[in-house]
């Protein structure tokens, strides 16, 4: 994989489908995948810093900017976090319910599968996929 990538980040819940396309720098360091990349939320809310890492066995996103937080996504366990807003912070608890990372030389694909409960509600089903393609 080339250090500039095109990230698409495609994300499910029950009330709909959210999509981002951008790009980015991808590392490699001690069998761990680290992108980091920029993304600019709508209502005039500053940038969004984002650090992804994963392997074969789990993936983390974190977010840091107008919005901050750390979602761990872990088929071995359950995790929490807090998703700081500027209206607030939101308890998470996601549960990983599928994972799978599939690597090719120019193309990364990770394919979640969890359940997202936000402060202490009913967890919903979601979904996340990810796609990094050499640039």
């Amino acid at each position: 994989m080339t250090k500039d990538v095109v990230i698409t980040i495609v994300g499910s819940q029950t009330e709909g489908e959210v999509e981002l396309t951008t790009v980015g720098s991808y590392y490699n360091k001690d069998d761990k995948h680290y992108v980091f990349y920029e993304e600019t939320p709508d209502a005039g809310l500053s940038p969004i810093k984002n650090k992804l890492i994963f392997d074969d066995k789990s993936f983390e996103m974190t977010k840091k900017g107008s919005v901050s937080s750390t979602m761990v996504f872990d088929t071995d366990r359950i995790t929490q976090s807090t998703y700081q807003t500027p209206f607030g912070p939101i308890a998470m608890e996601v549960v990983t319910n599928a994972y799978e990372l599939k690597e090719a030389e120019e193309l990364m694909e990770m394919d979640i599968d969890y359940s997202l409960g936000l402060n202490s509600l009913e967890a919903m089903p979601c979904h996340v996929y990810v796609k990094l393609e050499a640039k």
